[in-house]
């Protein structure tokens, strides 16, 4: 499997998904979106924003933190074992990636600073599962995030679920997680 090949493009069901998606937010005042810059989240997040009449800004920090394919040689078999290691080590670096504390990291990042940037404005990230599931490990201790488990029993989320998240000040609220009637 190659870089390219990873990229892939959303499929038919998935710019569905991203309408139904775009019906779902048009009555909560974005502001914003700010996108991982995979072909997939980039066209996600183009047809939300052409839906919302909201700009569009890619973002490198948003991505993946692993990805098949980015490493020659590697087996699929040798990538899931380093995934499933990274997500109990959060601190573990792996081949293909960035460990999983320095992904929720990086999306938190990009989180301060579109709330100092657009203070008051609701802005919508595009990213991927494991970048929510990590943001939301390094924001939260494990008994709240145990509270929506029905909702996110993978804790990887599915295709254009939405997480929201409030922010008072330097304090988070989670509202909904993998939230998917939507769809």
């Amino acid at each position: 499997k190659t870089n390219e090949e990873n990229d892939a493009v959303l499929t038919k069901r998935g710019k569905i998904q991203a309408k139904k998606t775009a019906r779902f937010l048009s009555d909560k005042k974005i502001s914003k979106i700010i996108s991982s810059p995979y072909k997939r989240t980039v066209e996600t997040a183009e047809i939300i924003g052409g839906l919302l009449n909201v700009d569009i800004v890619i973002d490198d920090r948003l991505k993946e933190r692993m990805t098949w394919g980015s490493v020659t040689g590697q087996s699929l078999k040798g990538f899931l074992k380093e995934w499933k290691y990274s997500d109990s080590n959060r601190s573990f670096k792996p081949t293909a990636g960035v460990s999983a504390y320095n992904s929720g990291k990086k999306a938190r990042e990009v989180m301060d600073e579109t709330f100092i940037s657009f203070e008051g404005q609701n802005t919508v990230y595009i990213t991927h599962g494991g970048v929510v599931k990590e943001l939301l490990r390094n924001i939260f201790e494990a008994s709240e995030l145990k509270r929506f488990e029905a909702e996110f029993p993978d804790q990887n989320g599915k295709e254009c679920s939405v997480t929201i998240l409030n922010r008072i000040d330097d304090r988070f609220l989670l509202e909904k997680v993998g939230y998917t009637a939507h769809l």
